[in-house]
């Protein structure tokens, strides 16, 4: 994957993430996360139980993040990174969504409030936006 190509998620999967994030956010800010696989510039998002009731906060449940790993090369797909929604803030990645990702990895983050994805790829100790388009 280059800094140039252009990504797209699935888009009946973007629809569900979209349902998924605005109901958690009415559901005192919660936010949902998961792992993002690639096929191509195709992307989707897997979900992974958020465990923390801390509004504005993710935390995966490690024993679910092997078992979608394994779902996401079920269906052809190469995990590529992370995904989480963002209840009321930007889709700009914190100094905390940083400190989980690998380099390289993509960060495929959710403005629920603004209704836009936005992707990211960590390089050294920064994240550069890359190219995304959505339905």
């Amino acid at each position: 994957m280059t800094a140039e190509e252009e990504f797209s998620l699935v888009s009946s999967n973007e629809r569900d993430v979209r349902k998924l994030a605005t109901a958690a956010m009415e559901l005192d800010h919660q936010e949902i996360c998961g792992l993002v696989g690639a096929k191509n510039q195709l992307l989707e998002v897997f979900l992974v139980r958020n465990v923390t009731t801390q509004p504005g906060r993710h935390e995966m449940d490690l024993e679910e993040i092997d078992a979608v790993r394994e779902e996401i090369t079920k269906n052809g797909y190469k995990h590529v990174g992370y995904f989480h929604s963002h209840p009321v803030s930007e889709a700009i990645p914190s100094e905390g969504d940083l400190s989980y990702l690998q380099d390289e990895d993509l960060a495929l983050i959710y403005d629920v409030c603004g209704d836009n994805f936005r992707l990211w790829k960590k390089k050294q100790s920064a994240c550069k936006e890359i190219g995304f388009k959505s339905s």
